[in-house]
């Protein structure tokens, strides 16, 4: 992302922790054509960075947990590896931020 408000969406999603940049953390949730969840969710599995996946009901079929080095990693492993799977028709992601009183 550019500009002034990405870069405060990317900084925000990262904390230090022992002089350390955390991975930014997502949810990303999915949509696939009838009949092929089980090929997507397997493709999904298998690609790097996620941690989980799993269908789901509801009018999202799959929601995996995802982490990257930064927002631009983030991006290029959504459209890239995860929206290329089979039968996806849809993302939406989520990224994790924290909420501190």
């Amino acid at each position: 992302m550019q500009g002034t408000v990405g870069r405060r969406v990317e900084l925000s999603s990262r904390y230090l922790q022992e002089g350390t940049l955390l991975p930014v953390q997502a949810y990303v949730l999915v949509r696939v054509m009838p009949g092929q969840t089980a090929e997507a969710l397997d493709r999904i599995q298998q690609t790097p960075g996620v941690k989980s996946a799993h269908a789901v009901t509801g009018p999202t079929d799959i929601i995996a947990f995802v982490e990257a080095s930064d927002m631009d990693a983030l991006g290029r492993m959504i459209v890239s590896s995860i929206q290329q799977s089979p039968g996806v028709t849809r993302t939406t992601t989520c990224v994790v931020t924290s909420v501190r009183s």
